[in-house]
């Protein structure tokens, strides 16, 4: 196996698997991740975790990417949580609330898919970096469902908006 995992390695892909079908639970139930529902505090709790534990991953040593797009998810989160209590976005809060729980979705799989397909299937992987034209065509696919799956939340709450306004 060219890429062993360490214990905390593997700790981490499991720990990391939680969010993952949390915000899949989340959007399949609702079309969004909404901190007040079960799934939505299970994404919480273990997006933090996963973030967490990724800081005691690195192939390079020390700070990452991954590090870096873990404390960027951890943000907007945050900006998420926040975006709803702050009155003068006005109009904009549920749309920002939203993008920033999906942004962190978004966020959460970009090294998983890299990692994924640079070790599996483990004898001979599909990629071999993240410079790989595989990993950068699976990463602009998940860009694109990003912005769709976005767009969709945005269009439902206007819908909602505009009903609630009638």
């Amino acid at each position: 196996m060219p890429h062993p995992l360490s214990t905390l390695g593997i700790a981490h892909t499991v720990i990391s698997l939680v969010p993952l079908a949390a915000g899949l639970c989340a959007f399949a139930q609702s079309r969004a991740i909404q901190p007040g529902t079960t799934a939505g505090r299970i994404y919480l709790g273990g997006l933090l975790l996963s973030v967490l534990t990724a800081f005691g991953l690195s192939s390079t040593g020390g700070f990452n990417p991954g590090h870096a797009l873990g404390i960027l998810a951890l943000l907007a989160v945050s900006g998420a949580l926040l975006a709803p209590r702050l009155s003068f976005l006005g109009r904009a809060r549920p749309y920002l609330a939203t993008l920033g729980f999906s942004f962190s979705f978004f966020l959460l799989l970009v090294p998983g898919i890299n990692e994924t397909l640079t070790r599996l299937p483990a004898a001979h992987p599909l990629a071999t970096g993240p410079d790989s034209p595989l990993v950068k065509t699976a990463l602009l696919a998940w860009l694109g469902l990003f912005i769709a799956g976005y767009t969709l939340q945005a269009l439902a709450l206007r819908k909602q908006r505009t009903a609630a306004d009638s």
